[in-house]
């Protein structure tokens, strides 16, 4: 009987544990969420960083910070790439459609001259269908008006958040640099907390989700780079 009770208690415990750090995990991921990109971008100029330390004889803090602004002129570079060829594909479409602004004003000018003339001869059954349709088309396009309006409300929700995202930014380069340039004192200080085993396994773990994901992202580029040639 006091087993199953011990049992059931340490079954709830775990339980609350898991509660507890999910929703400690959920309070401050806005807060972690730049140090875990930075480990994210830091592994991925570690290649970089080792070439220009070993093969070059310079300095790893001077080869980190070649090493981010390579990684964002390549970042950037590929977002003005993507930019400048939405731009063109807009363009595109617009001088294909070839849009008569005066033409669809004219038309709609002998449209409404048209329906004024039917509206004074028309039956009054049919006048009430069609003052039906109009009041239908003008909930449609207060429809219209009203997701622009919550457009405009997300753009400048953005504005007053850029703040924000560049101190997000900034934090997140700050801190690839120091994961980076000081990579070997941390693996240090880790060596001597850690056990060696429980190291190793993270290691090789983080070592074949990294593989896995370079793979996926070089894949996703190759792809981008071929649409976007076409």
């Amino acid at each position: 009987m006091q087993e199953t009770v011990k049992r059931t208690l340490l079954t709830i415990l775990k339980i609350l544990i898991v509660v507890i750090v999910f929703l400690l995990f959920f309070r401050i991921v806005k807060y972690i969420v730049p140090f875990l990109l930075a480990y994210f971008f830091a592994s991925l100029i570690e290649p970089i960083v080792k070439f220009i330390e070993k093969r070059l004889r310079i300095p790893r803090k001077i080869g980190t910070v070649f090493s981010i602004l390579v990684v964002l002129g390549t970042i950037f570079s590929i977002l003005g790439f993507l930019i400048y060829r939405l731009i063109k594909e807009v363009e595109n479409v617009y001088y294909s459609i070839n849009i008569n602004i005066d033409g669809i004003t004219s038309f709609f000018y002998r449209m409404i001259n048209e329906i004024n003339s039917l509206f004074i001869e028309l039956p009054h059954e049919v006048t009430e269908i069609l003052n039906q349709a109009v009041r239908n088309l003008a909930l449609q396009l207060q429809d219209v008006l009203t997701r622009i309006f919550d457009i405009a409300q997300v753009s400048i929700k953005f504005a007053l958040n850029l703040p924000q995202v560049i101190i997000f930014i900034i934090v997140t380069i700050l801190s690839t640099y120091f994961i980076s340039s000081d990579k070997n004192k941390i693996l240090n200080f880790l060596d001597l907390q850690v056990p060696s085993n429980w190291l190793k396994k993270t290691r090789g773990i983080t070592s074949n989700i990294f593989t896995a994901l370079f793979g996926w992202i070089r894949a996703q580029f190759i792809l981008m780079v071929i649409t976007f040639s076409e």
